[in-house]
């Protein structure tokens, strides 16, 4: 492999990881309940995977390999520290598997990301313009709370609460246009 590969590669890979990394953080964080604890499992996961890599088959998923070894993980854990998990309700922990399948698969789609970043601009212009200049002076000008109340004369509380509204409106816009766009 050439120079140029490498360096076009490993951007890829540390993407590929990361993405992985955070799925299986709140994956342990679920079963578990324990922040370092999971840390820790997410860890074990990608030494196990380290360790099989020769057995991993270049044309099924990646992320699937590493979430079949994070439930294996997992059970070892329970099994050794004879700790039970937490009773998450049934099949939550295949729900979050099958979650995390589906962003992975999303994200694999060619130009899923330009569509997303389309989405979220068609999003934003449905927003009044008061939420939109307090999303920009949150986002793109990187102000705190208290910033943007001096900046709007809004008090901390209501900058605050009108960010988590206008978070939850775009996510929720996001979330339809999107499984329209999937219906086709």
């Amino acid at each position: 492999m050439n120079a140029r590969s490498d360096s076009v590669r490993g951007p890829w890979e540390r993407a590929l990881l990361e993405q992985n990394r955070r799925w299986l953080l709140a994956y342990f964080i679920a079963a578990t309940g324990d922040a370092a604890l999971a840390e820790d499992l997410t860890h074990d996961v990608f030494a196990a995977a380290l360790k099989s890599a020769s057995t991993f088959d270049p044309s099924r998923s990646f992320g699937g390999w590493l979430r079949g070894i994070a439930r294996n993980v997992l059970l070892m854990h329970f099994r050794t520290a004879r700790q039970k998990p937490l009773p998450l309700g049934e099949g939550i922990l295949d729900r979050l598997d099958r979650a995390a399948a589906h962003s992975e698969a999303a994200h694999a789609v060619p130009g899923y990301s330009e569509l997303r970043l389309q989405v979220l601009r068609d999003c934003l212009g449905t927003l009044p313009e008061r939420g939109r200049r307090v999303l920009g002076f949150k986002y793109a000008r990187k102000m705190r709370s208290r910033q943007i109340s001096d900046e709007t004369g809004m008090n901390i509380a209501a900058v605050d609460m009108m960010l988590s509204r206008l978070r939850r409106t775009l996510q929720d816009c996001i979330s339809r246009k999107m499984a329209s766009v999937a219906r086709g």
